[in-house]
């Protein structure tokens, strides 16, 4: 799964939490609400697991934004400086 962009990502766990409320509300149909409330719960835990890992994703891209709008252009970004850059690389990534 480390080869999957952030959108296919972000897409399941949107249609694992559409599946998780749509099992809530089934269970509440068929009146087993203390399932459905438990399963609430699982929906809940999924959202805010979502939640964190849209934040983890942009946050990297925040900061670049922000400190171009605040004319830093001292940022240092170690992650960023450990990966090689050479010339095939980047007409790898171009095609």
């Amino acid at each position: 799964m480390k080869n999957w962009k952030f959108y296919n990502l972000l897409f399941l766990r949107v249609f694992i939490v559409i599946i998780i409320l749509f099992s809530s509300l089934y269970l509440a149909q068929k009146e087993l609400y203390h399932n459905s409330i438990l399963v609430g719960v699982a929906l809940i835990i999924a959202l805010i697991e979502m939640y964190s890992f849209i934040k983890a994703k942009t946050s990297f891209y925040d900061k670049t934004i922000l400190s171009i709008l605040q004319n830093d252009y001292s940022t240092n970004f170690p992650k960023e400086e450990k990966k090689a850059v050479s010339r095939t690389s980047l007409y790898y990534m171009i095609l």
